[in-house]
């Protein structure tokens, strides 16, 4: 992929880079568990999305839906689970979409919107299931990241891709269903968005034109002073977001590569960064009675943490100093550092100074007391489990 490819259709060359410009996640579990040939963002273009029939009394809507949602009585279901619904009444040819990187989130070809669905069965190495738990948190953390841009103390690049809505089914003792989420970012530069590309696009090769240079690498090419540019318009301004969304708003992002996208102008400056999949964010309890607010849905018990839990501190460590640092800051300092032969620790340490600079305050009581960092083994995850298996590392890359 080439920036001019970019500049030439900016729509199409988004679709392209989530399928094509992505090297997979460092698990290595990316292309382990995959959805069906059809659906499968390395080997599909595009596919009908499945619509089950449904009548009003099965069928649940949350939040505000785009009105092409709820014209009918149906529920957009993913082509790989049609079969479970032999009985039913199911299309499988009236709406087009594209795959995404996730797997199970789509993008509508004719409405500015994705589809994230619930899928039965493994995609990389945990269950993909959807149901009211992930809705509700999905639209309380949109209208809680609304709040945050209106107050104006979100960082100036500050972006992301608000879900407003999902429907849901309870059908043969199971729930499932699907969030909407508005392809145009929110935030305060969104309007000078001009080109947007995946965090993990930034880095990987084109699969398809594995000649070209990664996009940081071209886009740094244009740059005189290469290490500024990654600080000011990518690394600085990631911490930034990271820290005053679970300070002020007591939202914790997990911010790896896939669910972070750059949003730039047409001089290829970073103006936005914005964040998606809503559902993923750990909502801090504890952080959030500090800033002098509540959240709504806390007796669902789903991605809340306080500081009551055993993990409260490593849950930290593992969004920032592993889901940012290891998987989307420093595949972008390491990029960068190879290929200029500039010094990789020096530059991530300008990047620890920023953040001792600006949120050492916290540091004390917000991250492990033992100084290290933590992660999981890159083994298959056991949602049902009690507690999962931490994997403990020394020197924290960013802190």
């Amino acid at each position: 992929m080439l920036l001019s490819t970019i500049e030439e259709n900016p729509v199409k060359a988004l679709n392209y880079m989530e399928r094509i410009v992505n090297v997979g996640s460092r698990s290595g579990f990316t292309e382990k568990n995959v959805t069906s040939a059809m659906t499968n963002p390395f080997t599909s273009n595009s596919f009908f999305i499945g619509k089950l029939v449904v009548t009003t009394d099965d069928i649940t809507s949350f939040g505000c839906l785009p009105s092409f949602c709820t014209k009918d009585d149906f529920l957009y279901v993913h082509p790989d689970s049609l079969a479970m619904f032999s009985n039913a009444t199911v299309y499988t040819d009236l709406e087009k979409v594209i795959p995404t990187s996730s797997f199970r989130t789509v993008k509508f070809v004719d409405y500015p919107y994705y589809l994230k669905l619930n899928y039965f069965g493994i995609i990389g190495r945990i269950t993909r299931e959807l149901d009211d738990r992930h809705i509700l948190s999905s639209t309380e953390v949109t209208a809680i990241y609304d709040d945050f841009i209106a107050s104006g103390k979100a960082p100036e690049k500050f972006a992301f891709m608000r879900e407003p809505g999902g429907r849901l089914i309870e059908r043969d003792g199971m729930k499932f269903g699907y969030v909407i989420r508005e392809s145009t970012p929110s935030g305060y530069n969104a309007k000078k968005i001009k080109f947007i590309i995946p965090g993990f696009s930034l880095f990987s090769k084109d699969r398809e034109n594995e000649a070209d240079l990664p996009l940081i690498l071209q886009l740094a090419s244009q740059k005189e002073d290469k290490i500024k540019f990654l600080l000011e318009n990518f690394c600085f301004p990631l911490v930034d977001i990271y820290f005053t969304s679970v300070i002020n708003e007591g939202l914790s992002p997990e911010m790896h590569a896939q669910n972070v996208l750059f949003g730039f102008d047409e001089n290829w400056n970073v103006v936005s960064i914005i964040l998606r999949d809503m559902d993923s964010v750990d909502k801090d309890i504890t952080m959030r009675l500090k800033a002098n607010k509540d959240f709504q849905h806390k007796h669902l018990g789903f991605k809340f943490i306080d500081e009551s839990d055993e993990n409260y501190l490593i849950k930290h460590s593992f969004m920032f100093d592993h889901k940012l640092g290891e998987y989307l800051l420093y595949e972008l300092t390491s990029k960068i550092c190879e290929h200029y032969q500039f010094d990789l620790e020096q530059t991530n340490q300008l990047i620890k100074e920023y953040v001792h600079d600006n949120y050492g305050h916290i540091m004390g009581t917000f991250f492990p007391l033992d100084g290290k960092w933590y992660k999981f083994e890159n083994v298959p995850v056991n949602r049902k489990a009690k507690s999962r298996p931490y994997k403990i590392l020394e020197k924290p890359l960013f802190r």
